[in-house]
């Protein structure tokens, strides 16, 4: 760094042209910063070679969306085979290495 700035020590640059130079030709752009504590990813605080993670999820064969078109005036209808079908759940079960377990309800 001092070298450089020593060789090009008459060199005058404005911060617009710096940011612009980031914007666009390195196409960059200037954000909020998240930070993040180093201790956060310390192998010696979190220990996930040995968890395991259990999610589950339940959904009907009759889901559709909680809206739709229709002319103005009338409702938004739509037809489905009943309006109270059987839920089905999916449960599973992963490590940080493999598939535990999948079950399907």
């Amino acid at each position: 760094m001092e070298s450089l700035t020593q060789k090009f020590s008459d060199l005058t640059v404005k911060k617009s042209a710096v940011h612009n130079f980031l914007k666009d030709e390195c196409n960059l752009s200037f954000k909020k910063l998240t930070r993040l504590p180093v201790a956060r990813n310390n192998s010696d605080k979190i220990q996930t070679q040995n968890c395991v993670f259990v999610d589950e999820s339940a959904f009907d064969i009759n889901m559709r969306p909680p809206s739709g078109w229709s002319v103005k005036g009338t409702p938004a209808i739509t037809t489905t085979p009943t309006t109270k079908a059987v839920s089905h759940t999916v449960l599973g079960a992963i490590s940080t290495k493999f598939v535990v377990a999948i079950e399907l309800c």
